[in-house]
């Protein structure tokens, strides 16, 4: 199989631009977070967003292991499917919990994509990240507040069972009541 003419795909194309440079260009100067690493789990890139979002620079991470970003709060058997998924062949997605530099934990949406040599052996990973701290603690919060409606309907009939004077000590601040 022949390989494609960037001429002719990519007519705008600098002649002194290779197709490998632009791609490494774009993948550099992305909006989300990524990193490869090798089959062990020692880094061996991270673009400039990977820094924004976990104040590691990439100097700093490159040979580190991946471990470096754990949080601790996921359990080893959630590991170890993990690298059982990617060590197949397949990708593996999910949300984790992980460590900034500054000690701060965020959540994000993980792909991880096997990547594979001429003969089909898998020798990197790369994995593309996404901060959904906030959206994870919306949920959660939403969560709670339908938790709290479904069971409203307890506390109101323990109230009205115990007479009318129980409520009275479950007075609302000045700005939550209704105004007439």
């Amino acid at each position: 199989m022949s390989k494609p003419n960037n001429d002719a795909l990519f007519p705008n194309l600098p002649a002194h631009r290779s197709l490998d440079e632009i791609q490494l260009k774009g993948l550099q100067e992305a909006a989300n977070p990524m990193l490869i690493a090798t089959r062990d789990g020692k880094i061996v890139w991270a673009n400039r967003a990977f820094k924004e979002l976990t104040g590691h620079r990439a100097q700093d991470v490159i040979g580190q292991d991946t471990r470096l970003l754990k949080s601790g709060l996921q359990s080893n058997a959630f590991y170890t499917d993990l690298w059982a998924t990617v060590l197949s062949g397949r990708k593996w997605r999910g949300v984790l919990v992980t460590r900034r530099r500054d000690g701060t934990v965020y959540d994000e949406e993980m792909t991880i994509t096997p990547l594979c040599n001429g003969r089909g052996e898998i020798t990197h990973f790369l994995a593309i990240k996404l901060d959904v701290t906030t959206s994870v603690r919306q949920n959660q919060h939403n969560l709670l507040l339908a938790q709290a409606v479904e069971n409203s309907s307890e506390l109101i009939e323990h109230c009205r069972s115990s007479g009318p004077d129980h409520f009275r000590q479950f007075r609302l601040p000045q700005s939550y009541r209704l105004r007439q």
